[in-house]
């Protein structure tokens, strides 16, 4: 299969390739005493994994860095340290930065971490909620800036220059048209060029492709769409809700050529994931007592499969909670597109009633006659990219 990081019971990071079973841990050699590791996230090209540690002083958070390892536990040091919170942070495509969105007094600022240079981490964007993408050159990001819904200040999409920080203040370019309600998180289109986003045109919900201060039109939607491209660009998935507190419902594919939308399953997602250039998995429920199903898609063949339920760890039930934006930066689903990696009891509450929630790593095949591998105890895991 391929390597994993994961981060233990101890709450301490570790990597494990899948077929052989030998692990490390790179944050056990920075010591024990009072801190704990969250967050592992590999770059683009799996050449290295940055995670979060934070030092604890009472129960709370002193002190947090991030640092930065080579898959061997190799070349480990620090690229961010913060007084802050560390709550999220995702690779530029060209792996040689981290966006990071640190918890300050209330509200959130999107800071950017060169690996290499003298430059400190320098702020790009403040405001809450705030959620980004980055451009396919890393010269750029997209964010989407408050408007989460009642009492929120007024949404904004914001251009910036991640270039810009070492030398001079951040030069950000506001997009004219406003992100609707709820909208979270861009998604780049590969094929179309832009920024695919959600936002309000005269009133109506549209999602449409932002290049510089322009827009373009591509397909009406519901209230705050979540969205996410194929690996080959071909194929936008959308789901979207039909009150602004109400759950997603539907799935719907937005095809590049030509322009058409179909719906292609009644499921309501608490989130989505592509595992191919024609497949997705759907995260669908709660059932009850925090148990989630498991739905496979296949939008050529136009099949539904089931493949099960699990309860996922407080962990992985926050990603998919913010599953857009975690969808580029914590993969769940195998390189090959065959199996889950999944921090979570195998939840047996449908037939035998509630059972005690044990944390396991689990690898789930989306092959119906392969069982699940239990590769170690946690509470989130990720695979590395091929290289």
């Amino acid at each position: 299969m391929a390597q994993f990081a994961y981060v233990d019971e101890a709450s301490q990071i570790k990597i494990k390739d899948a077929d052989t079973g030998v692990e490390f841990s790179p944050s056990v050699a920075l010591g024990l005493e009072d801190a704990g590791c969250m967050w592992p996230t590999w770059s683009p090209d799996g050449r290295r994994l940055a995670y979060a540690r934070y030092e604890l002083e009472s129960g709370a958070v002193r002190r947090a860095t991030i640092y930065v390892t080579a898959p061997d536990g190799s070349q480990q040091f620090a690229v961010h340290r913060s007084d802050g919170l560390p709550v999220y942070f995702n690779w530029a495509p060209n792996g040689e930065r981290l966006a990071v969105l640190v918890q300050r007094r209330g509200s959130l600022e999107l800071e950017i971490a060169a690996l290499e240079g003298a430059a400190a981490p320098w702020v790009v964007a403040r405001g809450a909620p705030l959620y980004f993408a980055w451009s396919p050159d890393s010269g750029s990001l997209l964010a989407s800036i408050g408007g989460a819904g009642s009492g929120s200040a007024e949404g904004r999409l914001v251009w910036i220059n991640a270039d810009d920080g070492a030398t001079s203040p951040p030069a950000p370019q506001i997009v004219s048209h406003l992100p609707l309600t709820g909208f979270r998180v861009p998604s780049w289109a590969p094929r179309l060029g832009g920024m695919t986003v959600g936002v309000d045109q005269g009133g109506t919900q549209v999602i449409g492709l932002v290049e510089g201060a322009e827009f373009r039109y591509l397909c009406p939607c519901g209230l705050a769409p979540a969205l996410s491209w194929s690996p080959d660009g071909q194929n936008l998935a959308i789901t979207a809700r039909a009150t602004e507190d109400g759950p997603y419902e539907g799935l719907f594919i937005y095809h590049a050529p030509g322009g058409a939308v179909e719906r292609a399953s009644e499921v309501s997602p608490l989130a989505f994931f592509w595992c191919d250039d024609h497949r997705i998995v759907c995260i669908t429920g709660p059932i009850g007592d925090r148990v989630v199903g498991i739905r496979v898609i296949d939008i050529v063949a136009g099949t539904e499969s089931d493949h099960g339920h699990i309860r996922p760890s407080r962990d992985l039930l926050q990603l998919f909670g913010h599953f857009d934006q975690y969808a580029t930066s914590a993969r769940i689903v195998s390189p090959a597109g065959d199996a889950l990696l999944l921090a979570a009891s195998r939840a047996q509450e449908q037939e035998n009633g509630s059972v005690p929630t044990v944390r396991q790593i689990l690898i789930r095949p989306l092959d119906p006659s392969e069982a699940d591998q239990v590769v170690g105890r946690g509470r989130i895991a990720v695979w590395k990219p091929l290289s």
